[in-house]
């Protein structure tokens, strides 16, 4: 009898239990947004190295070709847009080109790759990677 009197006294007020409670229940729901968030993020980056193994085995399917040909480019492209030059009716403005391909979408050459007019480029196999990106 006197652990039951003991525990009497010692048990916790309800008003202090709710609050304790409350702070529980809250933190649970703001454990389950961030496990939420982290395996979304989680299956985003999966997704994303799936899709750069595809391109991968794609590059190394073609790793030394010669001659760029439409079945090559149609395996690498997905699809090319074309926007309306900056001047209508000027041969010499600028047109901006977007070229996504496959498995990784929008490529976005660097501002190093477009100096001096060209790209000067040794390997062959440069030379034939540039050939995806002229227009």
């Amino acid at each position: 009898m006197s652990n039951i009197r003991r525990y009497d006294t010692e048990k916790i007020p309800n008003t202090r239990y709710e609050i304790l409670n409350n702070q529980y229940e809250t933190e649970q729901r703001e454990l389950r947004k961030e496990i939420d968030g982290l395996e979304k993020t989680i299956k985003r980056y999966e997704k994303e190295t799936d899709r750069a193994k595809k391109f991968i085995r794609l590059i190394e399917r073609y790793d030394n070709f010669d001659e760029l040909t439409p079945t090559i480019i149609n395996e690498f492209v997905e699809k090319i847009l074309v926007h309306e030059r900056d001047r209508k009716g000027s041969q010499t403005s600028n047109q901006k080109v977007e070229i996504y391909f496959n498995f990784i979408g929008n490529y976005e050459p660097s501002k190093e790759e477009f100096k001096g007019g060209g790209r000067k480029r040794t390997s062959k196999k440069r030379q034939a990677s540039s050939k995806l990106f002229e227009t």
